[in-house]
């Protein structure tokens, strides 16, 4: 007859290691959990996304202030971001002659383009704007400006009108962009690259510093994968950045304009391929809003504090000039009733000197072929 004293240390050491299992299980998925939740390069199956969210939902309730950063360098928390903004105005010395605004675009997107204008010059702050235009309908237009350089690009015939969404023409007008980039990054610029149906409701230069290199975007939220927006950027002219933008050129060049730029520099973020020093800052999307979420009725709905104050929405994820002024017209974002043959009552108030010395057409290194 077994003793009673054994068989209760066996239930009780049964019971230790089943429980040493599910404590380990449990752990095991928080830190699976968090891991995604902080890195989410992938996108999870939809299971798993739809527990990561009610999970992250939770996790907001209960720890509203432990929002964790992603990327490579642990403190690039979005609280961090929102705790180190520079709140005072820098004096026109300070920002205009290290930092431009860079814009591109084309006849048809000329409306857009004022749309973007009129909102920057609604939040009074002096800036240097750069515009090139890619066609000579925009740079005629454009010229008619006070407030803002306007540099021709070197193949005016290619970027007039507007070009199928992922066509190999549109491929080809986006791919130059990096390449504009580089000119001013060299030239000693820092360089915030906007998208033109972008408009900015704040100062956006309150959330840059010079603790990181690049300051990006995001177009998803989490339990999406992290998408780098290329089309809302702020670049430091240092030499990490300079390094990044190259690599990012020559993959958009080995590539034959096959991708647009933005798949590019995704997949050398996540691949890792990019200088191991760079520090890159990933926006507060509360504040810089993806068109995903700010246009959709669902997610206002239920994000009805977060759209109180947005610094840039961008009107993305819609394909289409058209569809996107009603969008923004819809949404009370459309502040130019004026025709583009118009020019608006007042200017942007503008400082520091042309960042290309009067130089009026930019060439990229790669002539651009029609097709």
């Amino acid at each position: 007859m077994v003793d009673n004293s054994m068989l209760i240390k066996r239930r009780c050491l049964k019971k230790s290691i089943l429980l040493l299992i599910l404590v380990g299980l449990f752990g095991y998925c928080f830190i699976w959990v968090e891991w995604t939740r902080i890195k989410h390069r992938f996108r999870p199956p939809k299971p798993v996304a739809k527990f990561m969210l009610q999970y992250a939902r939770i996790r907001k309730k209960f720890l509203p202030n432990s929002d964790h950063s992603h990327g490579d360098d642990k403190e690039h928390t979005r609280n961090q971001q929102q705790n180190n903004a520079i709140k005072t105005k820098h004096s026109c010395n300070e920002t205009c002659n290290k930092q431009i605004i860079l814009l591109t675009t084309n006849s048809a997107y000329l409306d857009v383009t004022d749309n973007w204008l009129e909102s920057f010059r609604r939040i009074d702050f002096p800036a240097n704007v750069t515009v090139i235009a890619e066609d000579s309908i925009a740079f005629k237009h454009l010229s008619n400006r006070t407030d803002v350089h306007v540099v021709q690009a070197g193949n005016l015939s290619f970027g007039e009108g507007e070009f199928l969404f992922n066509s190999k023409d549109y491929k080809t007008l986006i791919n130059k962009r990096p390449q504009y980039v580089l000119k001013f990054l060299t030239r000693g610029f820092n360089v915030l690259f906007s998208d033109v149906d972008t408009v900015l409701l704040a100062n956006p230069f309150d959330y840059f510093d010079e603790a990181f290199d690049m300051f990006v975007a995001e177009d998803q939220r989490p339990p999406e994968p992290t998408v780098v927006c290329a089309g809302f950027v702020y670049y430091r002219a240092t030499n990490a950045t300079i390094k990044l933008v190259k690599s990012w050129i020559e993959n958009i060049k080995e590539s034959n304009d096959t991708q647009p730029d933005q798949i590019i520099l995704n997949l050398m973020i996540r691949k890792r391929n990019i200088p191991k020093n760079i520090k890159i800052k990933y926006l507060d999307p509360d504040k810089f809003i993806s068109g995903k979420y700010y246009f959709n009725d669902e997610w206002r709905k239920n994000n009805s504090e977060t759209i109180l104050n947005p610094v840039m929405v961008h009107n993305n994820w819609m394909i289409g000039h058209d569809k996107k002024v009603k969008r923004f017209r819809k949404h009370g974002l459309w502040f130019v009733d004026y025709t583009i043959t118009n020019a608006p009552d007042k200017d942007i108030p503008t400082c520091g000197p042309d960042p290309l010395d009067n130089v009026t057409e930019l060439v990229t290194d790669t002539p651009l072929q029609t097709t």
